[in-house]
């Protein structure tokens, strides 16, 4: 017989690549996680997990199963928010795809705007990367998507630029020595560099920035979300491109450094996403003006 919650600790343990993690998502016991994995593996007669002290990844057994597993979670998610925007009628319900450094820089501050303006109403915030929200604005799991530049943009779904943003070079105290002259991408090719995987859209930006200097991007670390890469430039385990803005408090700090390039990197945009066949609701417009608000800092 399936045990169904097996599975779902599977999606979730394989999204966060950390048992941990998983754990604090599910708001259950690490032990408990780990006995469900174990528990699965046996019944599957399979290893699902690499594990190493940096977390976990899937095996070639497992990747086929996430894949799987992760249609069968967003038909159920799609399910729960249509039941739910049955039952909230009224106050409304809005789901939202959004980039870890959309939300920081842009989305936040529109949040809590709407939301005082708008109490009753439910938001569900999906936190993926810009690949990942296009397709869940395609498959209808969320009704808009706040995401960083470099994605493509196709009919049926319009984007907006919200505004821009630049990313800068930043060292730990390990790395300070590297202030002494601008540096090109050719010398950061030897270095090492931290960052976001290779399916967001930021490791997409680096990847073609590096080729169109016929130079590969080959970071020395991989991590999950943007919030994982300050605390490890802090730490001297590389360096790492990083928002401007929200590397300023860690640079007034000491805690890191801005590192000079020869080569300024480029601007990349803000963008709100929608579906142009699938008409929002009132409550969805109210969103989407605050979204569009530039008057906001």
């Amino acid at each position: 017989m399936i045990n169904l919650e097996y599975y779902r600790v599977f999606f979730y343990v394989a999204r966060c690549k950390s048992f941990t993690k998983a754990a604090e998502v599910l708001h259950n016991a690490q032990p408990n996680i780990t006995r469900y994995i174990n528990l699965l593996e046996h019944d599957l007669g399979c290893r699902l997990f690499v594990r190493s002290n940096r977390g976990v990844t899937l095996t070639p057994e497992g990747e086929g199963l996430y894949e799987q597993v992760s249609l069968a979670m967003e038909h159920i998610s799609l399910g729960e928010n249509r039941i739910l925007q049955s039952q909230n009628a009224d106050s409304g319900l809005i789901s939202v795809g959004v980039t870890e450094t959309a939300l920081q820089l842009y989305v936040l501050p529109r949040l809590e705007k709407f939301h005082q303006q708008n109490p009753d109403v439910r938001l569900k915030l999906s936190h993926l990367t810009s690949p990942d929200v296009i397709a869940s604005l395609k498959n209808s799991l969320v009704e808009m998507g706040v995401i960083t530049s470099p994605v493509e943009i196709e009919k049926p779904l319009k984007k907006k630029s919200l505004g821009c943003f630049r990313e800068i070079l930043i060292g730990g105290s390990g790395f300070r020595y590297l202030q002494d002259h601008p540096l090109s991408l050719q010398e950061l090719s030897h270095l090492p560099l931290i960052s976001l995987e290779k399916n967001s859209g930021t490791r997409q930006f680096y990847t073609n920035l590096f080729l169109q200097n016929g130079l590969l991007f080959n970071p020395d670390m991989e991590i999950a979300t943007i919030d994982q890469m300050l605390p490890m430039i802090e730490h001297n385990l590389g360096i790492g491109f990083f928002p401007e803005k929200m590397a300023e408090d860690s640079i007034r700090l000491g805690k890191v450094f801005a590192l000079p390039l020869q080569k300024k990197i480029p601007l990349r945009e803000i963008l709100l996403v929608t579906e142009q066949q699938r008409p929002l609701s009132a409550i969805s417009k109210q969103l989407v003006a605050c979204m569009k608000d530039q008057a906001i800092s």
